[in-house]
């Protein structure tokens, strides 16, 4: 990246522990790597909300994602915002994700079908095969 930056983390809202450790550990294969509370007041002065917030935080060696636990989340009706990760076997996710029964998209292509996932409140993950 420009300027010696580089990608450090992800955040997503979900509404239930048990859903965002089943879709980040179980469908994605990240680990759980801790939890933090974001404090009321700080959760006020970043995000508006006036309560605090337990994050939990998944990751592998390239990727981090910080899920803020909040059981009023509703995600907006239209939204583009999404996250694309590259993984392994782009198969074996979509399959975890069958068994769940979570949305799966799949847009054909020319060449090929683009394939969007969304977890258990909503939030978009298109899913590409890492080309090594």
């Amino acid at each position: 990246m420009a300027n010696g930056s580089r990608f450090n983390h992800w955040a997503v809202p979900n509404r239930s522990e048990k859903e965002a450790k089943t879709f980040y550990q179980h469908v994605l294969g990240l680990s759980f790597l801790y939890q933090f509370t974001l404090s009321s007041e700080l959760a006020r002065r970043i995000f508006s909300l006036p309560r605090e917030l337990t994050v939990l935080v998944f990751g592998s060696e390239q990727l981090k994602v910080e899920v803020f636990l909040d059981e009023s989340f509703r995600l907006a009706q239209s939204t583009v915002h999404h996250v694309c990760l590259e993984v392994l076997n782009r198969e074996s996710v979509i399959e975890k994700a069958a068994s769940l029964n979570l949305p799966i998209i799949r847009i054909p292509r020319e060449d090929r079908v683009t394939v969007f996932l969304k977890d258990f409140s909503g939030n978009i993950v298109e899913i590409k095969e890492l080309q090594e």
